[in-house]
């Protein structure tokens, strides 16, 4: 049944609900245009670039024998994080006028394909892997501070720290490192993207500790302690959040979506078109985080391997682009 035209025209949204929208929507548009920037807008050269760089930093990865098992799970995860990815893809490339309604679920499938093929690296890393939220979120900034697997700009990351106030030190390649601070409300702009960038960072970093906090407060009055953390306690929780970087914000972006406000996607959205860069540019995020992990899977289990798994879901799916693309990168790079 069609929507009627006043359903899906531009309409004023009440204000917190929209500042909320569009500081989320600026957080997404900055980083989707800092990775164009640097990678290429065209869908195909984006993904070829953006695996090629993560490829190039993957020269140590070997030695580890993968059982079948291992192997039988990390393409089982794999195969839900292609599938989801096509989810998002179609959601991006729709013109029906209720766009605006599927903002309270494309923020979750972003989330469900970064974490499903993080889910794969973990199952061919660790014998007896477990797939929750937490160790994906963990493993992700593992492979950027530990292992130095990322690339620009998914190596940036933030750690928080307390004196007197809660403060955040970025870390990793930055272009701008004394860039100027923006509004989260403002339009980001190529000089801005950085920016924008390091604010998705360092609020996602700000809500972690800042609900830390609340849990060791609840926690101390429940045992029948004052509420008051000092400062010494607020210390050890920074460092407890350790580094916060990309993925945190797409788990961010999920629970909101899930559990939190969800009239701030949907709400807070003022037009049909206005959501679909939303999506757009959540797609641009997910799709190229995703080919981040998948260039360090290959080193694991093989582009051969690989392609013959996704050929298979491809084909089943009339090959769409979104995995066409990665076939034809894997096989002009073999």
């Amino acid at each position: 049944m069609a929507l009627p035209t006043s359903f899906i025209s531009l309409r004023l949204a009440p204000d917190q609900e929209r500042k909320g929208f569009l500081t989320y929507s600026n957080y997404l548009a900055g980083a989707a245009g800092l990775i164009k920037q640097t990678y290429g807008s065209d869908a195909k050269e984006l993904y070829t670039a953006t695996f090629t760089a993560a490829t190039k930093l993957t020269t140590s990865i070997g030695g580890r024998r993968i059982s079948d098992r291992e192997r039988q799970s990390a393409h089982r995860n794999l195969r839900g994080a292609w599938n989801t990815l096509l989810l998002l893809d179609h959601q991006a490339r729709s013109t029906d006028g209720a766009h605006e309604i599927k903002n309270a679920w494309t923020p979750v499938q972003a989330w469900y394909a970064v974490h499903n093929a993080l889910s794969a690296l973990i199952a061919v890393q660790t014998p007896t892997a477990r797939f929750k939220h937490s160790l994906s979120r963990q493993e992700a900034a593992k492979l950027i501070t530990k292992r130095q697997l990322m690339p620009y700009p998914w190596d940036i990351h933030v750690r928080s720290s307390w004196s007197q106030k809660l403060d955040h030190d970025f870390y990793g390649h930055l272009s701008h490192p004394d860039v100027t601070a923006v509004s989260n409300l403002a339009t980001p702009r190529p000089e801005t993207y950085e920016a924008h960038f390091r604010n998705l960072l360092s609020t996602t970093a700000d809500q972690a500790c800042q609900d830390k906090f609340t849990n060791a407060r609840k926690a101390k009055e429940q045992a029948g302690h004052a509420a008051r953390l000092n400062a010494t306690e607020k210390q050890t929780i920074c460092s407890e959040v350790g580094a916060t970087t990309l993925f945190d914000f797409l788990y961010r972006l999920r629970v909101r979506a899930n559990y939190g406000d969800i009239d701030t996607f949907v709400i807070g959205c003022s037009s049909a078109p206005e959501a679909r860069r939303f999506t757009r540019d959540l797609l641009t995020v997910a799709d190229t985080s995703t080919a981040i992990v998948e260039a360090i899977l290959t080193r694991y289990l093989g582009k051969r391997r690989l392609s013959q798994l996704l050929e298979r879901i491809a084909k089943g799916h009339g090959n769409p682009p979104i995995l066409r693309h990665r076939l034809e990168t894997w096989r002009s790079s073999a």
